[in-house]
């Protein structure tokens, strides 16, 4: 089954990834771009790898993958929760990232029942 894809907002109501998103706004091309893949995303049951990816050795943590930006999130139930977003320079997901993807993970699921 197809999931929806919801932003994680902070407390204060910030949107991580939507905002990282709209920063892209720079990069018109950048930006049609994610939110395409995102589009994708949302309809299909399986999305190729090449797209959509679960990070080995992390608990459910999954990175969508446009070009050089990376969307983290983590599934619950029918949906895709998108907590981090940046521009991976790297071979390997950095740590730094992975923890502040982590974090927002922890504290969605307190706040859900």
């Amino acid at each position: 089954m197809p999931f929806e894809v919801e932003f994680y907002k902070t407390d204060r109501g910030d949107a991580p990834v939507a905002d990282y998103i709209e920063a892209a706004e720079r990069y018109r091309r950048e930006r049609a771009r994610i939110v395409r893949t995102l589009d994708v995303l949302s309809s299909l049951l399986l999305p190729p790898a090449s797209m959509f990816k679960k990070l080995k050795g992390q608990d459910n943590l999954w990175e969508v993958r446009v070009g050089v930006h990376r969307l983290l999130g983590f599934r619950h139930a029918n949906l895709l929760i998108l907590v981090h977003g940046f521009a991976k320079k790297s071979q390997q997901t950095p740590g730094a990232e992975i923890e502040v993807a982590l974090r927002r993970k922890q504290i969605y699921l307190e706040r859900k029942p």
